[in-house]
């Protein structure tokens, strides 16, 4: 059959999945990184080719609109991963009017909880698993995020600032969070760091 086979490197460093395929089999690879920053056994013939990884063409227009200072997105991912209530109750101690968009994706107890908590806040809106963060990114201006591979792309591409959370230890804390720092402007969430983002972009 005439086809090439191609591959895709869908994080910010080296996965373990592409140690154990057939490489001899490969026509091509597309990675976000350098093939120099990759310990991959490339054979000679394999075409590579670097690229930016992609987000809807929705979160490019979405950076023509700031959103709000006052208004966070906090997701954890699908799995709704992280301290999320501890979270929320940390942004509300800056602020007891701050909007707070939660997002604990399909993490029944982190949702029914924060639920509970929160429920006489009108500023705090709970959601549990979403078709897209899109609407909910509109209104905020800094997201608040483990660093998964597709929020913090989504988020970037809104223009919003990217404060993140502990996620998966190596392809999200080392990989793809070392590259949000160099890259995004991204930063590890602290109150402080929180704090003063918001005192900065009062300022612009």
């Amino acid at each position: 059959m005439d086809f090439k086979l191609w591959g895709l490197l869908g994080e910010y460093g080296p996965t373990l999945g592409w140690r154990y395929i057939f490489w001899a089999e490969m026509g091509g690879y597309l990675s976000p990184l350098d093939r120099t920053e990759l310990d991959y056994p490339f054979p000679k013939h394999l075409e590579f080719k670097k690229i930016d990884l992609p987000a809807r063409r929705e979160y490019h227009a979405l950076a023509a609109s700031p959103g709000s200072k006052n208004c966070v997105l906090l997701v954890c991912g699908f799995w709704g991963q992280g301290p999320i209530f501890k979270l929320v109750r940390q942004l509300l101690e800056v602020d007891t009017g701050l909007q707070v968009h939660v997002v604990c994706g399909d993490n029944v107890t982190a949702y029914q909880q924060t639920r509970k908590a929160f429920r006489h806040r009108a500023n705090v809106q709970v959601h549990g698993a979403v078709k897209s963060l899109l609407p909910l990114m509109a209104d905020a201006s800094c997201v608040i995020t483990k660093p998964g591979i597709s929020t913090i792309l989504e988020a970037h591409t809104a223009g919003r600032k990217l404060l993140l959370v502990k996620g998966i230890p190596v392809s999200e804390n080392r990989h793809n969070a070392g590259y949000a720092f160099e890259h995004f402007g991204a930063e590890w969430f602290t109150v402080e760091r929180f704090q003063r983002w918001r005192s900065q972009s009062s300022k612009t």
